[in-house]
């Protein structure tokens, strides 16, 4: 028996196939499976996909080409892979990039440097997903590296998050400046990783303004646990400085990114679990909803600002 099947995961035979000879099973919201009676040769058949499943014509035809099959899928009724819009991608990464250009431009005191610096790099990465995506669901069978690269270049988020956290703690910690630098360290070896698997992530498809991945378990499963102990990390250590610390300014900012973290994780969990159409779109939509973050980070930069008319002369004569 010729048997094919995608992310087989909980499979159940819930699908319906015209053709009397093959029949279909649904697996996780994001795959189907396909087979032959003993004997089948090429088999012509209808595949009517259900909405909420995530499947379209160019997913399944990929699929089914990377497997060898003799399946030809000559016509199916359904929605087609793109019907992704890359506009909130686009307006998402171009304010990204903006506030990080405005942060560049503008002048801060030496003590800022590293704050504004880590800040832009932070942003600059959102926005380097967002275009990653665009790339990704313009064409998801020939995305090839890029959703691997999507995945490296988020990886270094959580890491960040915490080494702002720890330049913006006043006073130091030095509790907070280990975690930041440990989790940059497991960063790097989860980048090479990433890199060294071609199987650890490819693009599924894209959906609306979201896209979907397949993932390689259980690694993914060893990658969704750094990621989200870098998130709680973020969390918990901004929390506590928004209330511990001692500067007033940093306490804000701290609470900026507090809030900012809170404000893209819980939606973004809330959407992954309680609507269909976004199940298994979870690293998708938590970028997309990084926004909120951004604007938080754009507060922040402006709070390191120099007050407008300080030149570095009237600082150091202010000092002397």
């Amino acid at each position: 028996m010729c048997a094919i099947f995608i992310g087989a995961l909980g499979v159940s035979p819930i699908a319906h196939l015209k053709d009397p000879t093959a029949w279909a099973s649904e697996a996780s919201n994001q795959a189907i499976g396909i087979r032959l009676r003993p004997g089948s040769a090429a088999v012509e058949t209808v595949f009517t996909p259900n909405p909420l499943w995530g499947l379209c014509l160019e997913t399944v035809d990929s699929a089914l080409r990377r497997s060898g099959s003799r399946i030809s899928l000559a016509r199916v009724e359904g929605r087609r892979c793109m019907d992704y819009s890359p506009i909130l991608s686009i307006v998402t990464a171009a304010f990204e990039i903006l506030v990080a250009g405005w942060a560049i431009a503008t002048r801060f005191g030496d003590g800022s440097r590293e704050v504004v610096g880590t800040t832009i790099a932070i942003l600059l990465l959102l926005a380097g997903y967002q275009l990653a995506e665009v790339a990704i669901c313009a064409d998801v069978t020939a995305a090839g590296l890029l959703p691997r690269l999507a995945f490296i270049i988020v990886t270094w988020l959580p890491p960040l998050g915490l080494l702002l956290i720890a330049q913006l703690r006043q006073p130091r910690s030095r509790t907070s400046s280990v975690i930041a630098h440990g989790m940059l360290a497991v960063a790097a070896g989860v980048v090479v990783w990433i890199i060294v698997d071609r199987s650890f992530a490819s693009a599924s498809v894209c959906n609306a303004v979201y896209a979907r991945y397949t993932y390689a378990m259980p690694r993914f499963v060893i990658y969704s646990s750094y990621y989200w102990l870098g998130l709680l990390a973020m969390v918990v250590l901004s929390g506590y400085g928004a209330i511990a610390g001692k500067d007033e300014r940093r306490k804000r900012q701290l609470a900026l990114l507090f809030g900012g973290t809170l404000a893209f994780v819980l939606p973004s969990i809330g959407l992954s679990w309680f609507v269909p159409p976004a199940r298994g779109a979870l690293p998708s939509i938590m970028c997309h909803l990084a926004l909120l973050l951004a604007i938080c980070l754009t507060g922040l930069v402006s709070l390191e600002r120099k007050p407008a008319g300080r030149t570095e002369e009237a600082v150091a004569e202010q000092a002397g």
